[in-house]
């Protein structure tokens, strides 16, 4: 890969964060968990329903956003990633969910 294609796939991956982070920013005081708690109950719900222990697991969530699904699902070990993660642990209203 050229330079320039790897200089203009950093630019655009820049202004993808900067767009996100400022959508983000735009909803940070409607933000709300209550639709993750009752998501993570409808997977529990169909996982008792199979051989899988939630329990048991360990779950990657790749762009997870300030707080992800993984937080409520009572798995064994979880962990959520963002590529805004920065962004959210310097926002105060983000890290209540963290």
């Amino acid at each position: 890969m050229s330079n320039t294609s790897r200089s203009g796939n950093s630019s655009r991956w820049k202004m993808a964060q900067e767009y996100e982070a400022e959508w983000w920013q735009n909803v940070t005081d409607i933000y709300d968990t209550d639709y993750l708690v009752r998501f993570a109950s409808e997977i529990k719900e169909l996982l008792s329903k199979t051989d899988l222990d939630i329990s048991r697991a360990d779950v990657l969530e790749v762009g997870a956003g300030p707080v992800g699904i993984v937080s409520y699902l009572g798995c064994r070990r979880r962990v959520a990633s963002d590529p805004l993660d920065s962004h959210f642990e310097s926002q105060a209203a983000y890290r209540t969910f963290r």
